[in-house]
């Protein structure tokens, strides 16, 4: 009979600091995930978990204990590993913010390694592999709720373009026969007033009907090639005419050269009022309204963090900002805000917001809200800018799908 192959002897230390924690699938993928460097030095029971780490130093280690793998270098490469290390950490805070079920213990095949420094590195780097969890699982929590309002949103949207297509075809029969009435009876008899009346408020309906397209984002969209600062100083009068004499409006200047949108004249000015509206609706006493336009280079941090549930691509944006010293807002109004028909006042009929974020959507851009109760609200607009102004112009019309 063949005798069984001798086993390795496991020269493994057993007990206390030196204990085997080998890395699990899981924490590869958070590793991974992370992009956070795994690396196996010498024989394979030294782990060492790298971040933001200088790859000279860490090629030198990975060197030295490619070369030599015996106590006579584990020294030196421990001082390249220390100096590596000096230069991740950036705050105290990084350690005193260390739970135990945080700890690690490191595997070694010599008994020579310092205790202090592993241990410190060790408490170190596993601490940010756990925070760098905690952060996935926030992000996958926020993406999950993202895509529940998209789906609201979404559905709104739907109901919001059926409805004012088929309002739409009633108000037309409406102002059709009120027009052919007006033809036929004198202009200053009873029935020519009730006809202007009819006429009146179902042209008032047509309003809210184009309201309802436009948020849905199926508005017919004429595209013109402008800047922001430019659209301000022309609708600056009918600003300041619609907002209180308790309120003081403050239109600041560009900073820099301002981009240039291709948007919806029409669309963009019933954008910016809608906001200096709300803003000024806000402010109970006396207060001001700052609105400004600037740009911005946006990630796709900065994009996930508006309210847009679309997919939008990273790049140069230009932007509108409107804040307000009114009372601000809280969580449950904030979810809500751009929700159509949803006031938390008495006059108006909830959609102004609704339509900023439609007009918003059907130009790709987004908004980003900071606001909490007593701070007052900000609210930016993005929209993408043309990187090169001098390219041909897309077609003047087109409908948003």
């Amino acid at each position: 009979m063949n005798a069984l192959p001798k086993q390795p002897r496991d020269r493994r230390p057993r007990g206390g600091f030196w204990r085997d924690a080998g890395p699990s699938a899981g924490l590869l993928a958070v590793l991974a995930a992370a992009a956070v460097g795994l690396h196996l030095l010498g024989r394979p029971y030294l782990l060492v978990f790298a971040m933001n780490v200088s790859m000279v130093t860490l090629a030198l280690t990975l060197l030295i204990f490619h070369r030599y793998r015996d106590w006579r270098v584990l020294p030196l490469a421990l001082l390249f590993f220390w100096i590596t290390l000096a230069e991740s950490v950036t705050s105290a805070t990084e350690i005193l913010g260390l739970r135990p079920a945080a700890w690690v213990t490191w595997l070694a095949s010599t008994p020579l390694v310092v205790p202090t420094l592993l241990g410190f590195a060790a408490v170190v780097y596993l601490w940010r592999v756990f925070q760098v969890q905690a952060d996935l699982q926030a992000r996958e929590r926020d993406l999950a709720e993202r895509a529940r309002q998209a789906q609201r949103l979404e559905s709104l949207g739907v109901l919001a373009s059926g409805v004012a297509h088929d309002f739409n075809t009633l108000l037309t029969t409406i102002l059709g026969n009120t027009a052919l009435v007006l033809m036929d009876v004198p202009a200053d008899s009873e029935t020519a007033t009730a006809a202007r009346s009819i006429q009146t408020a179902a042209e008032r309906a047509a309003a809210i009907s184009r309201q309802m397209l436009d948020y849905s984002g199926c508005g017919r969209f004429r595209l013109a090639r402008l800047t922001l600062p430019a659209l301000l100083a022309r609708l600056e009068p009918l600003l300041r005419a619609g907002v209180p004499s308790r309120v003081r409006l403050c239109l600041e200047p560009p900073e820099g050269a301002p981009p240039v949108v291709e948007v919806d004249t029409a669309q963009c000015e019933q954008l910016v009022v809608n906001l200096v509206t709300n803003a000024a609706e806000a402010i109970r006493g006396e207060g001001a309204i700052r609105v400004r336009a600037g740009a911005v280079q946006a990630d796709a941090a900065m994009l996930l963090a508006g309210v847009n549930s679309d997919v939008l691509p990273p790049g140069p944006y230009a932007t509108l900002t409107v804040e307000d010293t009114g009372d601000g807002l809280d969580d449950e109004t904030r979810q809500r805000m751009f929700d159509p028909f949803f006031s938390t006042r008495g006059v108006g009929r909830g959609m102004g917001l609704a339509v900023v974020l439609g007009i918003v959507r059907g130009h790709r851009g987004t908004i980003l809200v900071d606001s909490r109760p007593g701070r007052g609200t900000r609210m930016t607009v993005l929209l993408p800018a043309l990187e090169d102004p001098t390219e041909p112009p897309d077609p003047t019309t087109r409908t948003t799908p």
